[in-house]
């Protein structure tokens, strides 16, 4: 019960847990992880529409993503896009974490230079 060593305890403890959260978010649990990723993309009426599905599946830590977006060529020099986001993981996974923080709906104004096509 000594005042010095509780406070040693603590401070190990604090580092002990900081480590182990550095680990989890840059995925350094596991010697190896392995990840499936796979985008979609089709272009309609001239260019002027743009579909676009995302999906992430890491294999080692069960998480997953799935991010929709479709994009219109209002005009020559602006695109506006929307869709959504949505992660989802394990008990205190990564994705478990930040889904409810970052899941949900998006809108984008984006200035488009004549020479470049829509990705």
């Amino acid at each position: 019960m000594n005042p010095l060593a509780r406070m040693q305890y603590a401070e190990d403890l604090v580092r002990y847990e900081s480590a182990l959260f550095n680990r989890k978010i840059f995925y350094h649990q596991e010697k190896t992880n392995h990840a499936l990723s796979l985008t979609l993309s089709k272009s309609f009426a001239y260019d002027a529409w743009n579909v676009e599905l995302t999906g992430y599946y890491n294999l080692t830590s069960k998480e997953t993503m799935f991010r929709p977006k479709i994009s219109w060529r209002a005009t020559d020099a602006l695109l506006l896009s929307v869709g959504c986001i949505f992660m989802n993981g394990p008990e205190e996974s990564v994705f478990n974490y930040a889904g409810p923080v970052l899941n949900g709906a998006f809108i984008e104004l984006k200035p488009v230079s004549n020479h470049s096509t829509m990705q």
